[in-house]
């Protein structure tokens, strides 16, 4: 079930262990946390507690609009008289929706936030029946109180180099994980790079890379699906396309390029604009749809004679996992990706370069390649990374609960 798919609200089954897991808010993104906590339902009893707040908020619309969000959501929880939110989320996983203060750079504001957060987290305990729970935390914002309900194993689920994000403010984004780490009996990243630069600061950090939804997206392969309403009006030729937010995470000079050497081809940037995207190109066959719902994704792949992973080169690219590449697959579309060390060895049907003419080259060999190759060939590889098996996987992880506080790294 995706993370933000509709499912009756219902209280966790008596019996199964507990897992707090700290991350995004529920169903705003379908982040990789909430794919896993979509799975761990099956054999834990979740409690989902919604991002408190890593970044100060500018004077932009945007984040007036998510402060106000926050605010009417935690006012909601406070009538509901347990802190938890209804909604859409799978059956026995319960969200809770805290507010805390955004200036983190301050010790009070970080006190007032754990004073808050306890006595929150000890109604959500009281009501729900948590005894020894492991935590699982994605954001570095919670370091302040992952003592609160005395886990009896702490996870950092790190799925980014989160001081890398813009508007992120760098030393404390550092400070609040470092302080983290030193509390985490294991560390769990989704990239080797991200294995390596942890591993000065913890002893134990496990690799665990991004899943897909499997199921829904090869229905782009399996399913005769109706062509966008966007894309209807402007098909011409082939269609190269991008699926995912829009920022400064791409190379837009490179689609520039690629787009104004194939003007036979549609080039489709399906996705939200990020604030930091900057001038987006405009020419006659680059088309920028917008946001796309989870549920139509594949309606798009399935028209992608190739689909594209156009990385910048910067900081946050290095240190992530992409998760479009194994989505990409699933979908049976063959890939054209800058380099990155997680997309090598994943698929004979991707092709990486670098630079405008290689890159554009690329595109054209996929091409020429894509009528004699079947979509299910592409596609059912990526099976095996299914969110579940991720999932499996970190119940392994969960299992194994130690027997005393690891030693630590120096920070």
């Amino acid at each position: 079930m995706h993370a933000g798919q509709t499912a009756k609200p219902a209280t966790p089954a008596v019996g199964k262990p507990w897992v707090v897991f700290f991350g995004e808010d529920w169903g705003r993104l379908g982040s990789t946390g909430q794919y896993l906590a979509a799975e761990l339902v099956q054999t834990h009893r979740v409690l989902w507690v919604n991002s408190l707040g890593l970044r100060a908020p500018r004077l932009a619309l945007s984040d007036a609009r998510r402060v106000l969000r926050k605010l009417s959501g935690f006012i909601i929880a406070l009538l509901q008289r347990d802190g938890a939110e209804g909604g859409n989320r799978p059956e026995g996983l319960v969200v809770l929706n805290p507010m805390a203060l955004p200036w983190l750079t301050s010790t009070a504001v970080r006190r007032f936030n754990r004073w808050l957060m306890t006595r929150l987290l000890h109604r959500a305990r009281s009501r729900y029946g948590i005894v020894e729970p492991a935590i699982i935390s994605a954001c570095p914002a919670t370091a302040d109180i992952m003592d609160v309900l005395d886990p009896v194993l702490t996870i950092y689920y790190c799925a980014d180099e989160y001081a890398a994000h813009p508007g992120m403010n760098p030393g404390l984004v550092r400070t609040l994980e470092l302080r983290l780490m030193a509390q985490a009996d294991i560390v769990v990243v989704c990239s080797r790079a991200l294995q390596a630069l942890k591993s000065r600061h913890h002893p134990d950090v496990r690799y665990l890379p991004h899943g897909v939804r499997f199921s829904h997206l090869n229905r782009a392969v399996t399913d005769t699906l109706q062509c966008p309403a966007e894309l209807v009006g402007a098909m011409r030729g082939a269609v190269i396309g991008y699926l995912g937010s829009i920022g400064a995470h791409l190379d837009m000079a490179l689609i520039r390029a690629a787009a104004l050497r194939m003007p036979e081809a549609l080039f489709v940037m399906a996705g939200p604009v990020e604030p930091d995207a900057g001038d987006l190109p405009d020419v006659p066959n680059l088309l920028y749809t917008g946001h796309v719902a989870y549920e139509h994704v594949p309606r798009f792949l399935a028209r992608f004679d190739v689909a594209l992973l156009p990385w910048s080169a910067s900081e946050r690219i290095r240190y992530a996992h992409p998760t479009k590449l194994r989505e990409y697959l699933a979908a049976g579309c063959l890939v054209v990706s800058t380099p990155h060390p997680e997309v090598s060895g994943v698929s004979p049907y991707i092709v990486i370069a670098d630079g405008a003419g290689p890159f554009t080259a690329a595109i054209r060999e996929q091409l020429q390649r894509r009528p004699a190759v079947a979509r299910e060939t592409v596609a059912s590889p990526m099976r095996a990374h299914d969110w579940a098996e991720r999932a499996a996987r970190l119940r392994a992880i969960l299992a194994s609960v130690p027997t005393a506080a690891p030693a630590r790294l120096a920070p």
